[in-house]
Order: C-alpha cells, then sequence, then structure tokens
C-alpha cells in the first residue's frame, strides 16, 4: 500500500493506515459519511522531513502543523483520496491521518445560495420568456409553472383560469436540481439528478421587480464632487421610467441596490439623491467605496408618493475609483401592490435577489428527506449520486458467507426507539379548502435522543393542486390560512414533471410505499450485528455504500454500515444491518 502525499510517495517503514469506510447510519439515515483513516505512523527519515517541510527544525516558521496535505492511498488500484493533517511529531516519528475529500463538497455546499452568481438567470417578465422557462432545465434555477403567488392576488375565478396575465404570471418558483446541479459543477463535481424532481416557491417576503439596471464597468477620477453619468445608457430599463445622462426617475415605492467590483485609492464616497417633483420631499444616502474588494449596498425602501423620484448619482472625494462590472439597478417590493391594477408584465426578475434564505446544503437534504436518499460522493470520478432503500434488490447481494469469521456475531437490537416501525410524517389541515393548509415532513434523521419529530423541513404542500400551462390557479403561499403574518413556513414545496407542478405525490401513503417502504421493513425488527470478516483489497474496493451483501450463516441480507480499520491480511470489523423482513 502506498501513501501519497503532495505528489510524493512517503516511507511508510513498519507502518499500515487502516481504513475506516461507512454508509448510513440507522440513527441518520441521510447523512453522508467521510471515509478516514486511523491516525498512522509515518518515520522521521529525510523524505518525510521534506513532505511535513522540517516541523522539528529549530527557529522554522512553517507552520506544518496548520496545513491540510493532498492525499492518495492506493495499492495498484485507488482507494481513496482525500486531505490528510500531521496531528504530531516527536523525535522519530510523525502521526498523520487522512479525510475523504467529500468533505470538503459537502462544506462548500454549506453556503447560502445566494453566495452564487446567478444574474444570468435573470428574467423579463414578458409571455415568450416565460413560456419558454415553463419546462425542466437541469441548466436553471427557474421552474415558471403558471399560478399566481401574489399576496394581493386576484380573487376572480374567472381570471385564474383564463390565464390572465395579471395572475398567471406572477412569480416562478425554483428548481431544486437546477440549484444544486451549478453549486456541485463549480466544485469541478457531476450530478447525477435523482428522482424525484422538486420545486419550491419563492419567499413571499422578499420578492422584487427591477425597473432599471446598469452595468458600470468605468473609472472616474473625482476631486471633491463628481457626477456621474451616462445613466441613459443601460442594460434594462421599464419603459414607464424616466432616465438622463446624470439621473433615474422611478414611481412606486423603490430600494437601491449596488453590487459588484470596486476599487479605489483613497477616502471615496458614493452619495445617492433622490427628489420628488415638488422638490420638498428629498432623500440622501453617503456609501463608503471599499479600496480594493465586493460592495453589496441596498438602501432602505424609498416611498415617492404619486409623483415619483428622480434619483442621482455623486462621488465624493479626491481619488480614483474603479468599477469592474458593479450593478447598479432599483428593485420594487411587489408585497403591497395590487395586481389587478399593476400586472408586472416588462419587468425584470433578478435571481440573485429573490433566493430564499437557504443553503445548497439545504436542497441536498431536501432532496435526501423526502425521498429517503442518502448522498453518494466519489472523489476519484468527481460526482455526485444518491443511493436509496427503494432502489436496493437482494438478488444484487454480494456474498461474502465464506469470509464471515463465526462467533465473532454480537447482535445489537436496541436503538433507543428505532427498534419499533417509525414513519414519516404528513398533516394537511382539511377542514379549509382544498387548495390551502399546513403540510410538512418530519423523520428520524438528524438526531434521535428520544422518540419524536427531528427533523422539520420548513416548505408547506398541499395534497391535489396541480399547476399547468392550461389551467391557471391561485395558490396561497401563507403557511396557515388565517394568513398569519410572520410564519415559520413560507416557502411551498412541488414535485415537478416536465411542464406540470403538482403537490399530489407528497402525501404519506404514497411516500411510505415507495421511497420509505424498506427502511421502516428495515427497522420494523432491527438486528444490527457488529461482526468480523476476512476482507480483501478487492473486497473494500468494489464496495459501494449501497452494495447489500448476503451472509449464509444469518440466512438473510445485510445493509453494510461501517467497515472499520481495514488493512490486507488483518481481521475487519463490519456493522451490518438486517434488510428487510
Amino acid at each position: 500500500m502506498e501513501v501519497i502525499i503532495n505528489g510524493v510517495v512517503a516511507e511508510l517503514g513498519d507502518s499500515m493506515p487502516a481504513i475506516t469506510k461507512k454508509s448510513i447510519d440507522i440513527t441518520n439515515p441521510t447523512a453522508r459519511f467521510i471515509d478516514f483513516t486511523n491516525r498512522f505512523d509515518l518515520p522521521d527519515t529525510q523524505i518525510n522531513r521534506q513532505i511535513f517541510d522540517s516541523p522539528h527544525g529549530i527557529g522554522t516558521n512553517n507552520r506544518s502543523f496548520d496545513k491540510l496535505y493532498t492525499v492518495v492511498i492506493r495499492d495498484v488500484f485507488e482507494f481513496f483520496r482525500g486531505k490528510g493533517f500531521l496531528d504530531s511529531a516527536t523525535k522519530d516519528k510523525f502521526s498523520f491521518q487522512v479525510v475523504d475529500s467529500s468533505k470538503d463538497l459537502l462544506n462548500s455546499l454549506d453556503k447560502p445560495l445566494y453566495s452564487i452568481l446567478w444574474d444570468d438567470k435573470d428574467t423579463l417578465l414578458t409571455t415568450a420568456q416565460i413560456n419558454a422557462l415553463d419546462a425542466l432545465d437541469i441548466d436553471s434555477c427557474w421552474f415558471w409553472g403558471k399560478a399566481c403567488y401574489h399576496n394581493q392576488a386576484i380573487q376572480i375565478n374567472t381570471d385564474q383560469t383564463t390565464g390572465d396575465d395579471r395572475c398567471k404570471y406572477s412569480r416562478p418558483s425554483f428548481y431544486v436540481q437546477g440549484l444544486l446541479n451549478r453549486a456541485l459543477a463549480l466544485q469541478g463535481y457531476t450530478f447525477n439528478s435523482p428522482l424525484p424532481d422538486l420545486a419550491f416557491t419563492s419567499n413571499h417576503e422578499k420578492f422584487y421587480f427591477v425597473s432599471y439596471q446598469k452595468t458600470l464597468n468605468q473609472t472616474y477620477n473625482p476631486s471633491g464632487t463628481l457626477a456621474m453619468t451616462d445613466f441613459s445608457s443601460y442594460d434594462y430599463k421599464y419603459s414607464a421610467v424616466a432616465v438622463t445622462t446624470t439621473t433615474v426617475k422611478c414611481f412606486r415605492k423603490f430600494s437601491i441596490r449596488v453590487r459588484g467590483n470596486v476599487t479605489t485609492n483613497a477616502t471615496i464616497n458614493l452619495l445617492i439623491h433622490a427628489v420628488d417633483q415638488t422638490g420638498k420631499k428629498t432623500v440622501d444616502l453617503s456609501v463608503p467605496l471599499p479600496t480594493s474588494g465586493v460592495i453589496d449596498f441596498t438602501s432602505s425602501e424609498i416611498y415617492d408618493g404619486p409623483t415619483g423620484m428622480t434619483v442621482s448619482f455623486t462621488l465624493s472625494g479626491t481619488g480614483q475609483v474603479v468599477f469592474d462590472d458593479c450593478l447598479i439597478y432599483l428593485n420594487l417590493d411587489e408585497k403591497e401592490q395590487d395586481l389587478s391594477t399593476n400586472p408586472w408584465l416588462g419587468f425584470k426578475i433578478k435571481a440573485q435577489d429573490i433566493l430564499p434564505d437557504l443553503t445548497y446544503l439545504d436542497l441536498l437534504r431536501l432532496i435526501c428527506v423526502v425521498s429517503n436518499k442518502f448522498p453518494i460522493v466519489d472523489t476519484r470520478n468527481k460526482t455526485l449520486s444518491f443511493g436509496s432503500f427503494s432502489q436496493l434488490n437482494k438478488m444484487n447481494a454480494v456474498d461474502w458467507s465464506d469470509k464471515f469469521i463465526i462467533g465473532s456475531e454480537n447482535i445489537n437490537s436496541t436503538f433507543g426507539g428505532l427498534f419499533q416501525e417509525n414513519k414519516l410524517k404528513y398533516t394537511n389541515d382539511k377542514t379549509v379548502p382544498i387548495e390551502l393548509g399546513e403540510s410538512y415532513f418530519n423523520t428520524d434523521n438528524e438526531n434521535l435522543e428520544k422518540e419524536g419529530d427531528y427533523i422539520v423541513l420548513n416548505f408547506g404542500a398541499s395534497i391535489d393542486a396541480v399547476i399547468n400551462s392550461n389551467k391557471v390557479a391561485q395558490i396561497s403561499i401563507y403557511s396557515n390560512t388565517t394568513r398569519i403574518q410572520n410564519q415559520t413556513i413560507n416557502i411551498r414545496l412541488f414535485f415537478a414533471s416536465g411542464s406540470l407542478l403538482q403537490f399530489s405525490p407528497l402525501s404519506w401513503e404514497n411516500l411510505a410505499a415507495t421511497y420509505y417502504a424498506n427502511y421502516f421493513n428495515s427497522l420494523y425488527r432491527i438486528r444490527a450485528i457488529d461482526c468480523e470478516f476476512n476482507l480483501n483489497k478487492l473486497d473494500v474496493l468494489s464496495w459501494r455504500e449501497n452494495q447489500l451483501v448476503y451472509v449464509d450463516y444469518f440466512k438473510t441480507t445485510f445493509i453494510v454500515l461501517e467497515i472499520s480499520n481495514f488493512m490486507p491480511g488483518v481481521k475487519t470489523k463490519v456493522k451490518l444491518l438486517n434488510y428487510g423482513r
């Protein structure tokens, strides 16, 4: 076995790294375990000192113990690759450990949705462009089912069924797999999309329409003050917005956002001045510009009244300001607008500003919880796929019967409540109109300190609403029928198929009979076994998280929960879970 650290083959001496591989934990079935080694010793040789930058060197400041080292463990075939760290060093050896680099991927996904730029997915609200988005596209964040999610929705049934543009194109949904696909692609991974496809509505408290946008790629040299010009050249302008070289005139309540790269060589402020037609109402803002980096400023809402506000921009200070792909745009909050008199056709919708306060790891967990899947990260081939109990076939089990060490078994059937049948819960308030109500999913997949509900996805749903291009439905995005503000659940969850958004497959009966059936069968009369096997390198290399094994001694099939401290030629501890009843 070889351990290659930063491209150099380390000298192992008499040491041998012991590898631990995990699939799932019955107390946390949607978790992705990380492969890792034990802490193993490397001899203090010239080559190993070179790899670790001579951590014993007197007076050196190489910070050897603060570094992460790129590591590949192989023996003809690659076992796994990851990041290693130096744990300790004595006069004759180094203590070293390696962790699967899939951990890096999962850490990178624990970022807000808006941490990735989505400006290329901005959409102009026109019939043609929305119709083009009314289908699943793995490269898109949008799914535009023709439904009205507007708080001030039109209440006339004929408008909702005939496709009146005022409610038909109110706001979009987001495509879970499209969002996750881009996040994974940025890390160099290929995303193997699972079923089911999911979409969710945008957060109703933070939906904006853009009435004007300009990209700045300019250099300014103010001396005292300098008015910014060229606002008559722009990326986008709503038809009713008036512009001159130095000003933008906006109607309705609005806020101003400045976002992008700015470099200055002195203390310089961006001054924003808004004044109404009478000259009596003014709003002044001063925004410090960074010396080097990214600016992301959003003003408080400016209410203009009936006459509109004229906005101008001035640089204050002496020095140089360089804008590099910096956006200035005006956001309009639709929350208080009356859709019946103010249709939003012709406005721009910015993906960056509408993304709700979720992380990409939340989306990964959402897929896992709803469909009882677990993520499989292949760091060698740079792919992320999903395994599921519902997809496992006993006929495809690998026979480990002759590798089992009889007498090593320790059968465990006490898993703190999981030995009884647990169910993913689905509820809906059936005392209200069928398209409304509150529903949520709970499942034992986070921690099991006590019996109860352990994870609540903050996504509302209904039981039989169907939305497609031929039916325009009014769907409330509130989490309850009394429309109490600031409720916990403010995002609605859908199954998505083609140009169809639907709630109906989210019923408990459907999920229990499909994605969770074998899971519950495994937990109904739980039998977990700690035992030992004589495994060889090929057994470990070919094993995957969703691989079943058969042991004739027990006359049954098992899921492998954990392979502990594997070393060639040494007995290996394995934890098994009886699969099915």
